[in-house]
């Protein structure tokens, strides 16, 4: 509807924002296939790309399954998204000279050395779950669920009156 417009703005600069963000990354990840197809081609390009392909497909199948079903559920999301950064970056230093590979192996071993993110004003409890950092807020008598963001208020309850109201 739009009074919830209203209430949380344009959604297309949201949309600029992910564009800026991600496109670069994403232009560059659709790269990798391709190079690695005409690094590796000898003589058949048409096998060689489509075992390239099956791979990544294998690949992200199973990447998605560990990570949903594993890696988030024991780990949690800062040490999944920290892992899978350092991971990254271990596997991206494999192709570069050596002393480009010992700088990034630094990045990587800081990695877990990044610090907690502050927590808003007036949060009573924080904890993560599977999938979200989980807080309870308390402005006045209202106490509120917050999700990942400060921002990102999902449910609040008036203690004095009882009331909930949610996103």
């Amino acid at each position: 509807p739009m009074d919830q417009v209203e209430q949380h703005g344009d959604p297309s600069a949201a949309l600029a924002g992910v564009l800026l963000l991600f496109a670069l990354p994403a232009l560059l990840l659709s790269s990798v296939g391709p190079c690695v197809i005409r690094l590796s081609a000898r003589s058949r390009v048409g096998t060689t790309a489509g075992a390239v392909y099956a791979l990544g497909t294998v690949g992200s199948i199973g990447g998605v399954l560990l990570t949903a079903f594993v890696l988030l559920p024991d780990l949690g999301t800062r040490a999944t998204l920290q892992g899978l950064a350092g991971l990254t970056l271990v596997l991206g230093t494999i192709g570069l000279l050596p002393r480009r590979a010992a700088m990034l192996g630094l990045v990587a071993a800081a990695l877990p050395l990044v610090p907690e993110r502050e927590r808003p004003k007036g949060t009573v409890w924080a904890a993560e779950s599977i999938y979200h950092v989980v807080q309870v807020v308390a402005a006045g008598s209202m106490r509120g669920l917050v999700l990942d963001q400060e921002r990102s208020l999902h449910t609040a309850l008036d203690l004095k009156g009882g009331r909930a109201r949610g996103y």
